[in-house]
């Protein structure tokens, strides 16, 4: 009553807003016209199913007719709902001032960062990041890698982005070649979007054989004793191929004679008995389902 007088009325507004964006989050918001009195009891609620993994604050504002905030109080609070998904259509609106992506400002520079993400990105996130790197903008390409990094560690987006970039330069130095860096590489990307394998097994180049490893995680995620078999056509340097795999999503052949003749470089047009018997007990040992 001291600050409107009495009988007026002032706007009450209450919103979830991002610690990072700094603004009301449209599915979040409520507006309520109230009457001036001693004790007013405000009663709202939210349902927030929808809404994504990250640090916010519940807003409490105080309004007059001129839409002036007279008195606000927040609350901070986190939410972890790894089944809601960031929307990637209002990247236009996050603020990466005060943020380690502020420092980035070569372009060459993001450009590289946003391509080093392709090994861990979805559909969604794939095509978002070809759209940032098309547009040669800094501000939006920056906008886009923190909230990349933000959507994985809303905590500490800085610190996860450093772990996954010395891992970017770890599969660099052993993957690479004069033709692809390291995370474009079968094997760098592998190692990239599952982690370290818990064995390598190299095969043994010969006049018959391709070079070739089998990479076997005993744990990667939800799914047990995973196999991935890479050959090198090229007999020489670091450029092995994807040809088997039996995790999920991955390249999958039924067919073990398949993935013989693809390690086979005989002479002959097709393996002999002896050689494809050597190869298949091979990698049944390493576990190999056929």
């Amino acid at each position: 009553k001291t600050v409107f007088g009495e009988n007026q009325e002032f706007i009450l507004q209450y919103y979830i807003e991002s610690t990072n964006l700094k603004q009301p989050h449209p599915n979040y918001t409520k507006t309520k016209k109230q009457k001036v009195a001693d004790v007013i009891p405000v009663m709202g609620e939210f349902s927030i199913e929808g809404l994504e993994t990250g640090n916010y604050n519940f807003v409490v504002e105080i309004r007059n007719k001129e839409n002036k905030v007279i008195a606000s109080k927040k609350s901070f609070f986190q939410r972890s709902n790894p089944k809601a998904k960031i929307n990637w259509n209002e990247i236009d609106k996050v603020v990466v001032e005060q943020t380690f992506v502020q420092n980035i400002t070569s372009i060459d520079t993001l450009k590289e960062y946003i391509n080093e993400l392709y090994p861990i990105s979805d559909v969604n996130e794939v095509g978002y990041a070809k759209n940032a790197v098309n547009s040669n903008d800094l501000s939006y390409m920056q906008k886009y890698f923190y909230s990349f990094w933000f959507s994985h560690n809303s905590s500490n987006p800085e610190s996860e982005w450093n772990k996954y970039k010395e891992q970017v330069n770890y599969v660099n130095k052993m993957y690479g070649s004069q033709i692809n860096k390291g995370y474009e590489s079968d094997r760098g990307r592998v190692y990239l979007q599952y982690g370290a394998p818990g064995s390598v097994t190299s095969g043994v180049y010969d006049n018959d054989t391709y070079p070739y490893e089998i990479w076997h995680y005993y744990v990667m995620g939800n799914q047990r004793n995973r196999l991935f078999l890479f050959y090198n056509r090229e007999l020489m340097g670091k450029d092995y191929k994807l040809i088997y795999s039996d995790a999920k999503g991955e390249v999958y052949i039924s067919n073990i004679d398949m993935i013989i003749k693809n390690l086979y470089r005989g002479r002959t047009l097709l393996p002999d008995i002896d050689w494809s018997n050597k190869i298949k007990e091979d990698l049944r040992k390493e576990g190999f389902r056929y």
